[in-house]
């Protein structure tokens, strides 16, 4: 299944940057926060720095609302490596798919 979406701060306002993850495929989200990921999963997750994570379930449109993380000190962070099958030319993009960082409270 394709699911598109796009992920937002609590203000409204658009994350772009942000990492969309099943545990196995990841993009980033574009300029605008939108995304396009091919997932056979059950959930999927919005990831970025400064911002509490949200896992949804996954349907054809999925829009994440992050609200900022309440604390403002990083603990610590974990570098998990993924592969993108969809899109692996760019070599920024895929430094960026290669980090996924998870704050760890």
């Amino acid at each position: 299944m394709i699911i598109q979406g796009r992920v937002y701060a609590q203000d409204g306002s658009t994350i772009p940057g942000a990492l969309v993850h099943d545990g196995f495929n990841a993009i980033t989200t574009d300029d605008n926060g939108g995304f396009e990921l091919e997932s056979n999963a059950e959930a999927i997750t919005a990831v970025m720095v400064g911002f509490e994570q949200q896992t949804l379930p996954v349907a054809p449109v999925v829009d994440f609302t992050l609200p900022e993380s309440s604390n403002s000190s990083l603990n610590a962070v974990e570098i998990i490596a993924l592969r993108n099958r969809y899109n692996p030319a760019p070599a920024t993009a895929a430094l960026l798919l290669l980090l996924l960082l998870r704050i760890i409270l």
